[in-house]
């Protein structure tokens, strides 16, 4: 069973001008890390983790999400529960701003 989506509103003041996908911290890890992202307006958000080979792993936030700063936790575990290997993952933000993407490391 998919757990549900945890997403922290950092509390900012006022919507970021831009919309962005910030680097996860820690980078590398080991199994737990933070992905942050700002959404300059309200709309939809898809956050997921794929492979190199462009593989949907693990979906972290999916729906609509207030303009402002947000942070999903990620355990390291794909969406059936399941630890993934060590190596690198590409993580992609799609808005209705458009899409990015950035690499992080899983080291086991």
């Amino acid at each position: 069973a998919q757990q549900p989506t945890v997403v922290r509103d950092t509390g900012a003041a006022s919507a970021p001008a831009t919309s962005r996908l910030d680097q996860n911290r820690p980078n590398p890890c080991n199994g737990m890390t933070v992905i942050p992202f700002a959404a300059a307006s309200s709309g939809s958000v898809d956050l997921a983790v794929y492979s190199l080979t462009g593989q949907r792993l693990a979906t972290l936030a999916r729906g609509v999400r207030a303009a402002g700063r947000h942070t999903v936790p990620w355990d390291g575990t794909d969406d059936q529960g399941l630890d993934l290997a060590s190596g690198a993952y590409l993580y992609r933000l799609q808005t209705d701003a458009g899409t990015a993407q950035r690499v992080l490391l899983v080291v086991r």
